[in-house]
């Protein structure tokens, strides 16, 4: 008796796996692979699956499209109040003043032989011009004294070129020009919040083969040291690195650029330029931007 019930229920074990098996295929399972449940009725028959079971209902996805609008359709955020004209141009104006150029007394101990002054918010560093070139100090309040002196002394090629005393000095709205030799070159300069822009304008080319040189000397109180072959270092002895000098760019008449690098010879700067296929005037243009770490409020005068 035994024996004749256990295979009954081994028969009734093959048979749900078959009835599993085939609903696995059939038509009326779940649509997310699951199928319908098989019920066992007390008498140890099997119930067979109605084939009026529905699929349980997924929201359809959201579009790309769909989605887009629904973005759009959420308020946008405010946006800040445009400047009035003429808020906008004191907003203009004040900005431009600060990085103003002022004119000078030379006679005046504030001076310091200078005609000219600028003042670098951004970088904290003054800057005086005059016709022995310019001196550039700390505007840090609490940094040691320092002072750069660079003063434009010689334009050539090779060993041949001329040397330069001191020039005629104008300011140009916001910038200030030093001409040389009658105006051969043009030493000028911008004052920007990312740095004080030197440029060279040589009008006219120079009779030879080799590179164009324009050499500056630098006065005592600070050393040089090139980087690379586009970028040189001061540094006081007290108070470290001070300024880079660097972001060098030659270009011609025509807007083409020019292959230049930067040499320093003991107490002499070189800005070296390629310019055998260039048309003239040719422009070099470096920056001199602050490299000091001391914190504090900028000096205003």
């Amino acid at each position: 008796m035994k024996n004749s019930l256990r295979a009954l229920a081994v028969l009734a074990l093959l048979l749900i796996v078959v009835l599993l098996t085939w609903q696995r295929n059939d038509p009326t399972t779940f649509t997310n692979g699951e199928s319908a449940p098989v019920a066992i009725v007390p008498s140890g028959s099997i119930a067979w699956p109605s084939a009026s079971v529905t699929a349980p209902k997924h929201e359809a996805p959201v579009s790309l499209s769909a989605a887009t609008a629904m973005q759009a359709s959420k308020p946008a955020m405010p946006r800040a109040p445009a400047l009035s004209p003429e808020k906008a141009s004191l907003m203009a104006a004040f900005r431009a003043a600060r990085y103003a150029v002022d004119k000078l007394d030379a006679r005046t101990k504030e001076a310091r032989g200078a005609n000219y002054f600028m003042q670098n918010p951004a970088q904290a560093l003054r800057t005086w011009f005059g016709k022995d070139g310019l001196e550039v100090a700390s505007g840090r309040s609490g940094s040691l004294p320092w002072a750069l002196k660079l003063q434009t002394s010689w334009l050539g090629r090779g060993d041949r070129g001329e040397a330069l005393g001191a020039a005629s000095v104008k300011a140009n709205g916001s910038k200030v020009e030093l001409r040389h030799a009658g105006g051969a070159l043009t030493e000028w300069y911008v004052n920007r919040p990312d740095g004080l822009e030197q440029g060279f304008t040589v009008r006219d080319r120079m009779p030879g083969d080799e590179e164009l040189r324009v050499a500056m000397t630098i006065a005592a109180g600070v050393t040089a040291s090139l980087v690379k072959p586009g970028e040189i270092h001061f540094a006081h002895a007290e108070a470290g690195k001070v300024l880079a000098y660097s972001h060098l760019r030659s270009w011609d008449a025509t807007g083409r650029e020019l292959a230049s690098r930067m040499e320093l010879n003991g107490n002499e700067v070189a800005l070296v330029v390629d310019d055998r296929a260039a048309q003239y005037p040719v422009t070099i243009d470096p920056t001199l931007t602050s490299l000091e770490t001391v914190l504090g409020p900028t000096v205003t005068g």
